[in-house]
């Protein structure tokens, strides 16, 4: 004879229309924490140098050396990484004189030709300080591979009037050897990969999207005739948008990050219907990591590289006292959340507009005792290395929309209309994190239900953020009641 029981409602803001549904349970482990993962794989994005915007290439002030520059790279029409640098030398950016007309590099010298005289008198009066000077070069001559700038230490020049000649001195070096602090900053990158990404003015856009086949299998386990667990998904769609944006600050003499944060604007959607059916008790947790991921390595050679990724996980909590089959059914929608991480002071780190609207509901077939919490993980993240791995962070957030239910199915009479449980508004209680048997629940809490249903349910929702070397926080949480009721037919 098939006992069922039904719930649906929808919410927006903590606003909720029920129906009915769940109780608890809790028996012996039998498999616990399995897990299922793949990757896409990654996909490369070599940025290229780009001259700053705001540089006058005509401005003889350029050729003057300072000890403060700034370097972008990106597509020819907008910097996509700024770079702002504290040089332990005077630096030129010849990218920024527009005035020469050639350069050409040797193994300890930099030659560079003019095209203006009041440009060489310039160079020659800026450029002979005793203790160096750095220039900066971008794609002239033979002077630095494609999409990379080259660098090097001068301690001295000759000069030719005649054919307005510069020749500096010195050796070939690095942004490294000699930068003493760097600021980054970053706003759009253009991400090559097999899944969905958009280039605008707001920043880098990753769109990932998953739908799996009708019946796909998350989780098995056989153990024996008496022993068999499956968890199906009838139907899964699963879907985020984010767009990154941040900023670091890292001393390189001195060997410390002093500021590091970076912001995402993330949209997502969760629709999932699943079944799970066991022929006697069963206790375990597991997570199904969905295939593929998106993912994509940024790179400015020798500066920075960005992995910024998102990931779809689905995962289950399921404990019962006896065969039973059910079905569960987790919607969520969140339009548009704004979530901040500051890597080094988690108190800083925020998410606003984070409300989500949900629709769910549950099935239960036979008598038992069922806890059964359905939730689905939405991470974005971003690996970080800097200056060629000198610095190697990674952070994100997880949105985690999660279905609680606890019931119990007393009795032996058949719910014949979902109506019997309809229009129903009760006062939800998150369960403790330790469960109660499955049997005592049901002696217990609901021993007013020997002939009925007992009830509760509600919708948790969460935003975690974490930086994977120290520390993981739950920065949003709301917990909406749902249901906390006996339906007795005695």
């Amino acid at each position: 004879m098939l006992l069922s029981c039904l719930v649906f409602f929808a919410a927006a803001a903590g606003v909720v229309h029920s129906q009915a549904c769940p109780a608890h349970a809790r028996t012996k482990p039998v498999a616990d924490n399995t897990a299922i993962t793949t990757d896409e794989g990654q996909h490369d994005t070599v940025l290229s140098p780009v001259l700053n915007p705001k540089a006058d290439p005509t401005n003889l002030q350029n050729i003057v050396p300072s000890t403060n520059v700034s370097l972008n790279w990106g597509s020819q029409s907008s910097g996509l990484v700024h770079v702002s640098l504290e040089m332990n030398h005077p630096t030129v950016l010849l990218e920024e004189i527009g005035a020469i007309a050639a350069v050409d590099c040797e193994a300890a010298s930099v030659t560079i030709t003019f095209s203006r005289a009041d440009a060489f008198h310039e160079a020659v009066a800026g450029w002979s300080a005793d203790d160096g000077f750095v220039l900066v070069t971008n794609h002239l001559g033979n002077c630095d591979a494609d999409k990379e700038r080259g660098v090097f230490l001068a301690q001295g020049i000759t000069s030719d009037s005649n054919t307005l000649t510069v020749v500096a001195l010195g050796e070939k070096t690095d942004i490294k050897s000699t930068a003493g602090l760097t600021e980054i900053s970053f706003s759009s990158i253009p991400v090559h990969s097999k899944r969905a990404t958009n280039l605008d003015v707001n920043g880098l856009t990753l769109a990932h999207s998953l739908s799996l086949p009708h019946a796909t299998k998350l989780y098995s386990y056989h153990h024996d005739p008496n022993v068999d667990v499956h968890v199906t998904a009838d139907s899964a769609a699963l879907s985020m948008g984010a767009t990154f944006s941040g900023k670091l600050r890292y001393s390189i003499f001195k060997a410390k990050l002093h500021e590091m944060s970076f912001d995402i604007d993330a949209h997502a959607s969760v629709d999932l219907v699943l079944t799970t059916s066991l022929t006697t008790e069963f206790n375990t947790t597991f997570t199904y990591g969905a295939p593929p991921l998106t993912y994509s390595i940024v790179k400015v050679p020798g500066i920075v590289s960005l992995g910024p990724a998102l990931d779809i996980a689905i995962g289950v909590y399921l404990a019962a006292d006896a065969g039973v089959s059910v079905t569960t059914n987790l919607g969520a929608e969140i339009a548009n959340g704004n979530f901040h991480l500051d890597f080094l002071d988690q108190s800083r780190s925020s998410a606003t507009g984070w409300k989500p609207t949900f629709h769910a509901a549950a099935n239960i077939s036979e008598h038992a005792a069922v806890a059964i919490d359905p939730y689905v993980d939405i991470t974005a993240k971003l690996d970080f290395q800097l200056l060629g791995g000198l610095v190697d962070l990674s952070g994100g957030m997880t949105a985690r929309p999660r279905f609680n239910n606890d019931f119990t199915l007393n009795g032996n009479q058949h719910v014949n209309d979902v109506n019997d449980v309809n229009n129903l508004n009760g006062t939800w209680h998150r369960q403790d994190k330790g469960r109660t048997h499955a049997v005592a629940r049901s002696q217990g809490e609901f021993a007013g239900c020997a002939q009925g249903l007992g009830i509760k349910s509600g919708f948790e929702f969460s935003v975690i953020a974490f930086v994977t070397q120290w520390w993981k926080k739950t920065i949003y949480s709301v917990d909406v009641p749902i249901a906390d009721k006996c339906y007795s037919w005695a």
